[in-house]
């Protein structure tokens, strides 16, 4: 006697569902989707690090933002362009000197800017300074 249809129809997908065939079957989606995952963890962590560097980069280039605004203020004006004239060029005005000092042990030196001294005698300059004297 065979059994009602339906109950050979369930025994029929389950020998199907059990087979070796759609065992491998299932294996291989399951490789497929775990390699899938496996490779978004590693873009994911590599979009992360991309992230931080940038973050890094524009903090520096945030800080170098400052320091070149700070720069540009300081030579907005008459003095800040002046002195970076005398440090850049060595530069002096008409009447100065301009002297440069060497450390014995380095090589580098230091610029000081030195304004003649004045062959007046004392009484003079304060004749002068008062309006009086004759220069």
């Amino acid at each position: 006697m065979k059994g009602p249809p339906d109950f050979r129809m369930r025994s029929r997908v389950r020998r199907m569902i059990y087979s070796k065939p759609s065992a491998v079957l299932l294996f291989a989606l399951l490789v497929l989707f775990v390699r899938g995952a496996w490779e978004m963890y590693e873009k994911s962590v590599e979009a992360r690090e991309k992230r931080d560097q940038a973050t890094s980069e524009l903090t520096t280039l945030e800080e170098r933002e400052a320091a070149l605004r700070t720069e540009i203020g300081r030579l907005s004006n008459d003095r800040g362009v002046e002195e970076e004239l005398r440090q850049r060029f060595m530069v002096a005005k008409d009447g100065e000197n301009v002297i440069i000092v060497r450390s014995p042990d380095t090589q580098e030196g230091t610029q000081t800017i030195v304004v003649p001294l004045d062959d007046r005698s004392l009484k003079e300059k304060l004749m002068s300074a008062v309006g009086l004297g004759g220069q």
